[in-house]
Protein backbone atom coordinates (compact mmCIF):
# COMPACT_ATOMS: atom_id res chain seq x y z
CA UNK A 1 0.00 0.00 0.00
CA UNK A 2 1.48 3.31 -1.15
CA UNK A 3 1.78 6.62 0.83
CA UNK A 4 -1.53 8.14 -0.46
CA UNK A 5 -3.70 5.19 0.47
CA UNK A 6 -2.27 5.25 3.81
CA UNK A 7 -2.95 8.73 4.38
CA UNK A 8 -6.26 8.35 2.86
CA UNK A 9 -7.37 5.29 5.21
CA UNK A 10 -5.69 6.92 8.55
CA UNK A 11 -7.73 10.21 7.60
CA UNK A 12 -10.74 8.12 7.25
CA UNK A 13 -10.44 6.42 10.42
CA UNK A 14 -9.81 9.45 12.18
CA UNK A 15 -12.93 11.42 11.09
CA UNK A 16 -15.11 8.23 12.37
CA UNK A 17 -13.25 7.48 15.44
CA UNK A 18 -13.59 11.29 16.05
CA UNK A 19 -17.31 10.98 15.46
CA UNK A 20 -18.00 7.88 16.84
CA UNK A 21 -19.55 9.31 19.93
CA UNK A 22 -21.44 12.16 17.85
CA UNK A 23 -23.73 9.76 16.24
CA UNK A 24 -26.70 11.61 17.73
CA UNK A 25 -29.59 14.06 17.55
CA UNK A 26 -31.56 15.98 19.46
CA UNK A 27 -35.33 15.37 18.51
CA UNK A 28 -38.38 16.24 20.76
CA UNK A 29 -39.61 13.69 23.79
CA UNK A 30 -40.87 13.56 26.95
CA UNK A 31 -39.86 11.45 29.74
CA UNK A 32 -42.26 9.83 32.45
CA UNK A 33 -41.62 10.42 35.80
CA UNK A 34 -41.78 7.93 38.60
CA UNK A 35 -44.51 10.26 40.02
CA UNK A 36 -45.89 9.47 36.79
CA UNK A 37 -45.23 13.18 35.09
CA UNK A 38 -45.07 13.39 31.89
CA UNK A 39 -42.31 16.06 30.85
CA UNK A 40 -41.96 17.62 27.15
CA UNK A 41 -38.88 18.07 25.63
CA UNK A 42 -35.82 16.89 23.90
CA UNK A 43 -34.31 13.59 24.04
CA UNK A 44 -30.42 13.51 22.53
CA UNK A 45 -31.80 10.51 20.73
CA UNK A 46 -29.07 7.89 18.82
CA UNK A 47 -31.09 5.32 17.48
CA UNK A 48 -29.82 2.80 19.54
CA UNK A 49 -29.02 -0.31 18.27
CA UNK A 50 -28.18 -1.94 21.77
CA UNK A 51 -30.69 -0.67 24.70
CA UNK A 52 -29.45 2.44 26.34
CA UNK A 53 -28.11 2.72 29.94
CA UNK A 54 -29.27 5.92 30.35
CA UNK A 55 -30.48 8.63 28.31
CA UNK A 56 -30.05 12.17 28.00
CA UNK A 57 -32.67 14.80 28.51
CA UNK A 58 -32.90 18.46 27.84
CA UNK A 59 -35.69 21.16 28.63
CA UNK A 60 -34.80 22.97 26.08
CA UNK A 61 -32.99 22.14 22.72
CA UNK A 62 -30.19 23.92 23.63
CA UNK A 63 -29.22 23.69 27.83
CA UNK A 64 -26.91 20.67 28.70
CA UNK A 65 -29.77 18.53 29.89
CA UNK A 66 -29.49 15.63 32.18
CA UNK A 67 -28.58 11.96 32.20
CA UNK A 68 -31.78 9.90 33.79
CA UNK A 69 -31.07 5.76 34.57
CA UNK A 70 -33.47 3.07 34.06
CA UNK A 71 -34.20 3.51 38.03
CA UNK A 72 -34.64 7.40 38.12
CA UNK A 73 -37.50 7.25 35.95
CA UNK A 74 -40.50 5.35 34.25
CA UNK A 75 -40.49 5.62 30.53
CA UNK A 76 -39.04 8.06 28.08
CA UNK A 77 -39.71 8.40 24.13
CA UNK A 78 -38.73 10.12 20.81
CA UNK A 79 -38.45 9.28 17.33
CA UNK A 80 -41.45 6.79 17.17
CA UNK A 81 -39.61 4.64 20.27
CA UNK A 82 -40.86 3.70 23.33
CA UNK A 83 -38.51 3.00 26.33
CA UNK A 84 -39.62 1.48 29.59
CA UNK A 85 -37.83 1.19 32.96
CA UNK A 86 -38.48 -2.59 34.30
CA UNK A 87 -36.80 -4.15 37.03
CA UNK A 88 -36.35 -8.08 34.86
CA UNK A 89 -34.87 -11.25 34.54
CA UNK A 90 -32.08 -11.64 32.60
CA UNK A 91 -30.44 -14.38 31.19
CA UNK A 92 -26.98 -14.49 30.95
CA UNK A 93 -26.09 -18.21 29.97
CA UNK A 94 -24.32 -18.73 26.74
CA UNK A 95 -26.07 -18.10 23.35
CA UNK A 96 -23.41 -18.77 20.58
CA UNK A 97 -23.54 -22.37 19.66
CA UNK A 98 -19.35 -22.69 19.94
CA UNK A 99 -20.28 -21.93 23.39
CA UNK A 100 -23.19 -23.82 24.69
CA UNK A 101 -22.59 -26.49 27.66
CA UNK A 102 -23.83 -29.50 28.94
CA UNK A 103 -26.35 -27.93 31.27
CA UNK A 104 -30.14 -26.80 30.69
CA UNK A 105 -29.38 -24.61 33.75
CA UNK A 106 -29.40 -20.75 33.19
CA UNK A 107 -27.51 -17.50 34.80
CA UNK A 108 -29.96 -15.29 35.42
CA UNK A 109 -29.90 -11.78 37.39
CA UNK A 110 -32.20 -8.93 37.93
CA UNK A 111 -31.81 -5.80 36.84
CA UNK A 112 -33.34 -2.78 35.92
CA UNK A 113 -32.83 -1.84 32.47
CA UNK A 114 -35.06 0.46 29.98
CA UNK A 115 -36.96 -2.32 27.39
CA UNK A 116 -37.92 -1.20 24.03
CA UNK A 117 -41.20 -1.60 23.21
CA UNK A 118 -42.55 -3.49 20.43
CA UNK A 119 -45.83 -3.37 20.89
CA UNK A 120 -48.26 -1.76 23.90
CA UNK A 121 -51.70 -2.17 24.33
CA UNK A 122 -53.59 -5.06 26.36
CA UNK A 123 -51.08 -7.47 25.30
CA UNK A 124 -47.56 -5.67 25.64
CA UNK A 125 -44.22 -6.93 23.66
CA UNK A 126 -40.92 -5.78 24.68
CA UNK A 127 -37.36 -6.09 23.68
CA UNK A 128 -33.78 -6.20 25.03
CA UNK A 129 -30.32 -6.91 22.91
CA UNK A 130 -27.31 -6.49 25.51
CA UNK A 131 -23.62 -6.04 24.76
CA UNK A 132 -23.02 -10.04 23.93
CA UNK A 133 -25.83 -9.45 21.54
CA UNK A 134 -28.52 -12.07 22.80
CA UNK A 135 -31.56 -11.22 22.38
CA UNK A 136 -34.64 -11.24 25.11
CA UNK A 137 -38.30 -10.83 24.84
CA UNK A 138 -41.17 -9.40 27.38
CA UNK A 139 -44.40 -9.31 28.10
CA UNK A 140 -46.55 -7.05 30.15
CA UNK A 141 -48.53 -9.14 32.88
CA UNK A 142 -49.84 -7.87 36.36
CA UNK A 143 -47.80 -4.75 36.10
CA UNK A 144 -44.50 -6.54 35.53
CA UNK A 145 -42.30 -7.65 32.77
CA UNK A 146 -42.04 -10.90 32.18
CA UNK A 147 -39.08 -12.87 30.47
CA UNK A 148 -39.98 -15.15 27.58
CA UNK A 149 -37.83 -17.71 27.95
CA UNK A 150 -36.30 -19.46 25.15
CA UNK A 151 -32.09 -21.04 25.75
CA UNK A 152 -30.05 -23.18 24.03
CA UNK A 153 -27.71 -26.05 25.53
CA UNK A 154 -26.03 -28.98 24.64
CA UNK A 155 -27.01 -32.58 24.79
CA UNK A 156 -24.58 -35.76 24.53
CA UNK A 157 -26.22 -38.77 23.24
CA UNK A 158 -23.87 -41.71 21.68
CA UNK A 159 -20.33 -39.80 22.28
CA UNK A 160 -21.67 -36.98 20.16
CA UNK A 161 -22.85 -33.40 21.23
CA UNK A 162 -25.65 -31.14 19.78
CA UNK A 163 -27.75 -28.52 20.63
CA UNK A 164 -31.25 -28.10 21.71
CA UNK A 165 -33.70 -25.49 22.48
CA UNK A 166 -35.82 -24.76 25.25
CA UNK A 167 -38.77 -23.16 23.60
CA UNK A 168 -41.17 -22.67 27.11
CA UNK A 169 -41.85 -19.04 25.50
CA UNK A 170 -43.88 -20.82 23.01
CA UNK A 171 -46.45 -21.81 25.93
CA UNK A 172 -46.30 -18.87 27.93
CA UNK A 173 -47.32 -17.20 24.80
CA UNK A 174 -49.89 -19.30 24.66
CA UNK A 175 -51.49 -18.70 27.90
CA UNK A 176 -50.93 -14.73 27.87
CA UNK A 177 -52.75 -14.61 24.07
CA UNK A 178 -55.53 -17.71 24.73
CA UNK A 179 -58.45 -15.03 23.90
CA UNK A 180 -57.42 -15.70 20.40
CA UNK A 181 -58.33 -19.38 19.52
CA UNK A 182 -56.43 -19.63 16.45
CA UNK A 183 -53.24 -18.57 18.19
CA UNK A 184 -51.76 -21.94 18.75
CA UNK A 185 -51.49 -22.77 15.58
CA UNK A 186 -49.49 -19.91 14.82
CA UNK A 187 -47.21 -19.71 17.52
CA UNK A 188 -46.19 -23.63 17.30
CA UNK A 189 -44.33 -22.08 13.92
CA UNK A 190 -42.78 -18.79 15.58
CA UNK A 191 -39.35 -18.37 16.35
CA UNK A 192 -37.63 -16.29 18.89
CA UNK A 193 -36.80 -13.38 16.94
CA UNK A 194 -38.31 -9.82 16.49
CA UNK A 195 -39.74 -10.12 13.14
CA UNK A 196 -41.97 -13.21 14.26
CA UNK A 197 -43.12 -12.49 17.56
CA UNK A 198 -44.13 -9.02 16.17
CA UNK A 199 -46.28 -11.17 13.85
CA UNK A 200 -47.71 -13.34 15.85
CA UNK A 201 -48.66 -10.32 18.20
CA UNK A 202 -50.17 -9.03 15.29
CA UNK A 203 -51.75 -11.91 14.51
CA UNK A 204 -53.64 -11.61 17.83
CA UNK A 205 -54.58 -8.25 17.69
CA UNK A 206 -56.52 -8.68 14.29
CA UNK A 207 -57.95 -12.10 15.68
CA UNK A 208 -59.66 -10.75 19.14
CA UNK A 209 -60.51 -6.91 16.39
CA UNK A 210 -58.77 -5.11 19.68
CA UNK A 211 -55.95 -2.45 18.41
CA UNK A 212 -53.05 -1.87 19.83
CA UNK A 213 -52.00 1.71 21.71
CA UNK A 214 -48.57 1.71 19.94
CA UNK A 215 -46.80 -0.11 17.47
CA UNK A 216 -43.26 0.99 16.13
CA UNK A 217 -43.78 1.85 12.43
CA UNK A 218 -41.45 -0.43 9.91
CA UNK A 219 -38.45 1.46 8.89
CA UNK A 220 -38.36 2.50 5.74
CA UNK A 221 -35.50 1.33 3.66
CA UNK A 222 -33.98 4.72 2.10
CA UNK A 223 -32.09 4.85 -1.27
CA UNK A 224 -30.77 7.78 -2.95
CA UNK A 225 -30.90 6.95 -6.50
CA UNK A 226 -28.78 9.45 -8.97
CA UNK A 227 -26.62 9.96 -11.74
CA UNK A 228 -22.92 11.54 -11.67
CA UNK A 229 -20.07 12.33 -14.37
CA UNK A 230 -17.09 13.85 -13.71
CA UNK A 231 -12.91 13.76 -15.13
CA UNK A 232 -10.77 10.88 -14.93
CA UNK A 233 -6.99 11.02 -14.58
CA UNK A 234 -5.18 7.44 -15.05
CA UNK A 235 -1.58 6.90 -14.78
CA UNK A 236 -0.56 3.60 -15.59
CA UNK A 237 3.04 2.44 -14.66
CA UNK A 238 4.26 -1.43 -15.64
CA UNK A 239 7.54 -3.11 -13.34
CA UNK A 240 9.31 -6.09 -14.56
CA UNK A 241 12.26 -7.87 -15.94
CA UNK A 242 12.48 -7.90 -19.87
CA UNK A 243 9.63 -5.63 -21.11
CA UNK A 244 11.92 -2.20 -21.01
CA UNK A 245 9.80 -1.11 -23.80
CA UNK A 246 6.89 -0.65 -21.07
CA UNK A 247 8.88 -0.55 -17.85
CA UNK A 248 11.06 2.40 -18.93
CA UNK A 249 8.15 3.77 -21.03
CA UNK A 250 6.99 7.40 -19.86
CA UNK A 251 3.61 7.26 -20.25
CA UNK A 252 1.80 10.64 -19.98
CA UNK A 253 -1.18 11.32 -17.86
CA UNK A 254 -4.55 10.30 -19.15
CA UNK A 255 -7.19 12.76 -19.17
CA UNK A 256 -11.06 11.15 -19.86
CA UNK A 257 -14.73 11.01 -19.02
CA UNK A 258 -16.06 9.26 -16.79
CA UNK A 259 -19.76 8.79 -15.69
CA UNK A 260 -22.48 6.28 -14.44
CA UNK A 261 -25.16 5.96 -11.98
CA UNK A 262 -25.34 5.30 -8.34
CA UNK A 263 -27.53 3.92 -5.84
CA UNK A 264 -26.75 4.47 -1.81
CA UNK A 265 -28.35 2.40 0.74
CA UNK A 266 -28.85 3.50 4.05
CA UNK A 267 -28.23 0.99 6.99
CA UNK A 268 -31.03 0.88 9.62
CA UNK A 269 -30.63 1.98 13.53
CA UNK A 270 -27.58 4.58 12.90
CA UNK A 271 -28.72 7.58 12.18
CA UNK A 272 -28.14 7.63 8.42
CA UNK A 273 -24.65 7.44 9.37
CA UNK A 274 -23.50 4.39 7.65
CA UNK A 275 -24.70 3.31 3.87
CA UNK A 276 -23.50 1.09 0.96
CA UNK A 277 -22.92 3.04 -2.07
CA UNK A 278 -23.25 1.01 -5.48
CA UNK A 279 -22.28 2.36 -8.52
CA UNK A 280 -21.83 1.14 -12.47
CA UNK A 281 -19.69 3.54 -14.37
CA UNK A 282 -17.50 4.02 -17.68
CA UNK A 283 -14.13 4.99 -17.46
CA UNK A 284 -11.54 4.98 -19.87
CA UNK A 285 -7.84 5.56 -20.47
CA UNK A 286 -5.62 5.97 -23.48
CA UNK A 287 -1.94 6.24 -23.96
CA UNK A 288 0.79 6.34 -26.63
CA UNK A 289 4.16 6.21 -26.24
CA UNK A 290 7.48 5.36 -28.40
CA UNK A 291 11.24 3.80 -26.83
CA UNK A 292 13.82 3.27 -28.26
CA UNK A 293 16.86 0.36 -27.45
CA UNK A 294 20.04 2.19 -28.44
CA UNK A 295 23.14 -0.43 -29.21
CA UNK A 296 24.93 1.80 -31.33
CA UNK A 297 23.78 4.15 -34.16
CA UNK A 298 23.88 1.59 -36.81
CA UNK A 299 22.13 -0.63 -34.77
CA UNK A 300 18.46 0.25 -32.55
CA UNK A 301 14.61 -0.89 -32.30
CA UNK A 302 12.15 1.42 -31.79
CA UNK A 303 8.96 0.53 -30.45
CA UNK A 304 5.63 2.17 -31.20
CA UNK A 305 2.74 1.57 -28.33
CA UNK A 306 -0.45 1.90 -28.39
CA UNK A 307 -2.71 1.17 -25.28
CA UNK A 308 -6.46 2.14 -24.19
CA UNK A 309 -9.08 0.55 -22.66
CA UNK A 310 -12.90 1.29 -21.57
CA UNK A 311 -14.27 -0.39 -18.69
CA UNK A 312 -18.09 -1.34 -17.54
CA UNK A 313 -17.15 -0.85 -13.41
CA UNK A 314 -19.32 -2.14 -10.77
CA UNK A 315 -18.32 -0.16 -7.85
CA UNK A 316 -19.21 -1.17 -3.98
CA UNK A 317 -18.07 0.95 -0.95
CA UNK A 318 -19.26 1.75 2.58
CA UNK A 319 -19.48 5.37 2.91
CA UNK A 320 -19.89 6.79 6.12
CA UNK A 321 -22.10 10.12 6.04
CA UNK A 322 -21.11 13.32 8.73
CA UNK A 323 -23.81 15.83 8.83
CA UNK A 324 -22.40 19.50 9.33
CA UNK A 325 -25.11 21.57 9.38
CA UNK A 326 -27.13 21.94 6.34
CA UNK A 327 -24.56 19.68 4.57
CA UNK A 328 -23.13 15.92 4.59
CA UNK A 329 -19.50 15.31 4.33
CA UNK A 330 -18.83 11.86 3.54
CA UNK A 331 -16.00 8.94 2.81
CA UNK A 332 -16.07 6.02 1.07
CA UNK A 333 -14.38 3.02 1.25
CA UNK A 334 -14.47 0.05 -1.30
CA UNK A 335 -13.74 -1.76 -4.43
CA UNK A 336 -14.51 -1.64 -8.13
CA UNK A 337 -14.72 -4.87 -10.71
CA UNK A 338 -14.23 -3.64 -14.34
CA UNK A 339 -14.68 -5.10 -17.34
CA UNK A 340 -13.31 -4.20 -20.31
CA UNK A 341 -16.13 -3.06 -23.33
CA UNK A 342 -13.32 -2.17 -25.75
CA UNK A 343 -9.20 -1.84 -26.09
CA UNK A 344 -6.85 -1.03 -28.20
CA UNK A 345 -3.38 -3.22 -27.10
CA UNK A 346 -0.84 -3.13 -29.99
CA UNK A 347 3.16 -2.28 -30.66
CA UNK A 348 4.98 -2.01 -33.56
CA UNK A 349 8.89 -2.80 -33.34
CA UNK A 350 10.71 -1.33 -36.18
CA UNK A 351 14.57 -2.43 -35.99
CA UNK A 352 16.83 -1.04 -37.25
CA UNK A 353 20.24 -2.79 -38.73
CA UNK A 354 22.21 -0.64 -40.83
CA UNK A 355 20.89 -0.18 -43.78
CA UNK A 356 18.08 -2.67 -43.25
CA UNK A 357 14.73 -1.91 -41.49
CA UNK A 358 12.36 -4.76 -39.92
CA UNK A 359 8.86 -3.77 -39.16
CA UNK A 360 6.98 -5.88 -36.96
CA UNK A 361 3.44 -5.75 -34.77
CA UNK A 362 2.58 -7.20 -32.03
CA UNK A 363 0.44 -7.23 -28.75
CA UNK A 364 1.90 -4.76 -26.18
CA UNK A 365 0.80 -7.42 -24.07
CA UNK A 366 0.42 -10.81 -24.92
CA UNK A 367 -1.25 -12.27 -22.12
CA UNK A 368 -4.09 -9.63 -21.11
CA UNK A 369 -7.16 -9.67 -18.92
CA UNK A 370 -10.00 -7.93 -19.31
CA UNK A 371 -10.97 -7.66 -15.56
CA UNK A 372 -9.53 -5.24 -13.73
CA UNK A 373 -9.85 -5.22 -9.68
CA UNK A 374 -9.44 -1.76 -7.83
CA UNK A 375 -9.22 -0.59 -4.48
CA UNK A 376 -11.64 3.02 -4.01
CA UNK A 377 -11.65 5.97 -1.41
CA UNK A 378 -13.50 9.12 -1.86
CA UNK A 379 -13.95 12.22 -0.05
CA UNK A 380 -17.27 14.25 -0.90
CA UNK A 381 -19.98 16.61 0.56
CA UNK A 382 -23.65 16.85 -0.59
CA UNK A 383 -25.88 19.09 -0.45
CA UNK A 384 -29.54 18.78 -1.10
CA UNK A 385 -29.81 16.63 -4.28
CA UNK A 386 -26.00 17.63 -5.50
CA UNK A 387 -22.96 16.29 -4.23
CA UNK A 388 -19.37 17.04 -5.17
CA UNK A 389 -16.71 13.91 -5.21
CA UNK A 390 -12.80 13.11 -5.21
CA UNK A 391 -12.09 9.54 -5.75
CA UNK A 392 -8.70 8.06 -5.56
CA UNK A 393 -8.55 4.71 -7.20
CA UNK A 394 -5.70 1.87 -7.29
CA UNK A 395 -5.84 -1.22 -9.71
CA UNK A 396 -3.85 -4.31 -11.07
CA UNK A 397 -4.20 -2.77 -14.82
CA UNK A 398 -4.09 -5.75 -17.53
CA UNK A 399 -1.03 -7.28 -17.68
CA UNK A 400 -1.45 -11.25 -16.58
CA UNK A 401 2.21 -12.03 -16.48
CA UNK A 402 3.54 -12.83 -13.07
CA UNK A 403 7.25 -11.31 -14.32
CA UNK A 404 5.40 -8.05 -15.44
CA UNK A 405 3.04 -6.16 -12.97
CA UNK A 406 1.19 -3.40 -14.23
CA UNK A 407 -0.49 -0.61 -12.06
CA UNK A 408 -2.92 1.87 -12.84
CA UNK A 409 -3.93 4.93 -10.27
CA UNK A 410 -6.56 7.12 -11.21
CA UNK A 411 -7.91 10.34 -9.66
CA UNK A 412 -11.59 11.60 -10.23
CA UNK A 413 -13.61 14.51 -9.74
CA UNK A 414 -16.71 14.04 -10.22
CA UNK A 415 -20.67 15.88 -9.66
CA UNK A 416 -23.63 14.45 -9.08
CA UNK A 417 -27.11 14.51 -9.00
CA UNK A 418 -29.43 12.58 -6.93
CA UNK A 419 -33.31 12.01 -8.42
CA UNK A 420 -34.75 10.96 -5.66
Amino acid sequence: MNKTSKFLLVLLFFVIGNNSYGKSTVVPGYIITLTNDTVVGYIDFKEWKLNPKKVLFKNTETDKGRFYYPPGISEFGASDEIYKSATVDIDLSPHKTSQLRLTTEVELVIDTVFLRALITGEKGLYYLLDVRGKESFYISQNNKYVRLVHNRYLVEENGSKYPVSNNKYIGQLMLYLKNCKSINQVLSKSTYTLKSLVKSFNYYYECTNTTFDYQKEKPKVKVDLGTFAGVSFTNLKYTGEGYDELTNADFPLSTNIAAGIAGNLFLPRNLGRWSINNELMVASFSYSNTYQDFIHENRYINYETEIAYTYLKLNNMLRYNLPVGGTTIFFDLGFSNGLAISNINKKKKTSVFYDKETVEYFKAIERSRNHEQSLLFDIGCSYNRFSATIRYEVGNGMSMYSDLVSTTKRYYIFLAYIFF
